[in-house]
């Protein structure tokens, strides 16, 4: 069983796997093999010794297979877990014989011990639920904006204290002027050899939503490298900082815009961004599942993807800018919040 795999199988492993927030934190039980899964029996696999490194093809690190499913079972039969829930396809093997049969976990099938195991899973009333949708190409105009602003009546200078946008930090760094904007008369911009970051709330959270983001790099070859990226757009639960949950895309000084990847703890490269042009960020969220998307300049949507503090999502109430250079020259412009 790996990635890709679904059906009643996945999803009785991702119901048995989920009681461990360490080795699963998501917590997901949606019957699809996808990435945070895959994540998931990684950890597991590593936590108890069976593999911590290489690939589903060559040691089966991230497959669930004949070590793993044996592992699994013990669990289940000393009671380690308290669903007492182990996939019948991982006691019995049955519809995944070859997948496991070409796995470098090993190369004979530990004997079956967890009858009781297999009659636990028949009989769970764990409700289906729908795999998260792949790649649509649309966005969803249905879904509701966070928050709206174009800057345009601002007065030129400090940001901090009009329209509502308070700063986390060195906010008076971000400016409004009418040098360059996107649309209309003002847009914001920062240059300054620090980290400085601005927010704003929503007087209406939204569960569901959407909100575009328009962002232009500055002389980008003269930006010093941030290994988190150094311009980054999000959607949050409380301020910047608050801990709360959050959304985020950044646009980094070799091109790349990336999303954060809660499960891996990086930021992943999802499209490339042109230098002194203006970039448009699409993020929308579901409750259904507490995952995002993101879509740049008007391109195809990603899949669905977790985001930061999705475990404990209700909804989103800020969007925050924030630009930062350790060293170097050049700045950024952010404009049209739609």
């Amino acid at each position: 069983m790996n990635l890709g795999a679904t059906g009643e199988d996945v999803e009785a492993l991702q119901e048995f796997l989920k009681q461990f927030p360490d080795i699963y934190p998501e917590g997901l039980v949606t019957g699809y093999f996808g990435p945070l899964t895959e994540n998931a029996v990684k950890n597991f696999q590593k936590k108890n010794g069976i593999v911590n490194s290489g690939s589903p093809e060559t040691t089966g690190f991230g497959q669930v297979g004949p070590k793993t499913r044996s592992k699994l079972n013990e669990l289940v039969t000393e009671g380690a877990g308290d669903s007492g829930v182990v996939p019948p396809g991982l006691s019995v093997a049955l519809g995944i014989q070859s997948s496991i049969a070409t796995s470098s976990e090993s190369t004979t099938l530990p004997p079956t011990t967890a009858t009781s195991s297999v009659s636990a899973a028949a009989t769970s009333t764990t409700p289906e639920v729908t795999p998260p949708v792949e790649t649509p190409t649309v966005p969803d105009d249905t879904l509701p904006t966070l928050i709206t602003d174009d800057f345009n009546s601002y007065s030129d200078g400090n940001i901090v204290g009009q329209g509502g946008w308070v700063s986390f930090v060195n906010g008076n760094n971000v400016q409004v002027q009418g040098v360059e904007t996107f649309e209309g008369s003002k847009a914001l911009h920062v240059n300054k050899v620090t980290d400085s970051i601005v927010t704003k709330a929503t007087g209406t959270p939204l569960s569901d939503g959407r909100q575009t983001f328009y962002v232009r790099s500055d002389n980008r070859p003269n930006w010093g490298p941030y290994l988190n990226g150094n311009l980054q757009i999000r959607v949050s639960k409380g301020s910047w900082g608050s801990g709360g949950a959050f959304a985020a895309v950044t646009l980094d000084k070799n091109g790349d815009v990336s999303y954060f990847n809660p499960t891996a703890d990086i930021y992943e490269k999802i499209a490339s961004y042109s230098d002194n042009e203006w970039t448009r960020i699409e993020i929308e969220w579901r409750s259904t599942d507490n995952t995002a998307r993101y879509s740049v300049n008007s391109g195809e949507w990603t899949s669905w993807k977790v985001f930061a503090g999705s475990a404990a999502f209700t909804n989103f109430d800020n969007v925050g800018f924030e630009f930062f250079i350790p060293k170097g020259s050049g700045g950024a412009y952010f404009d049209a919040l739609q």
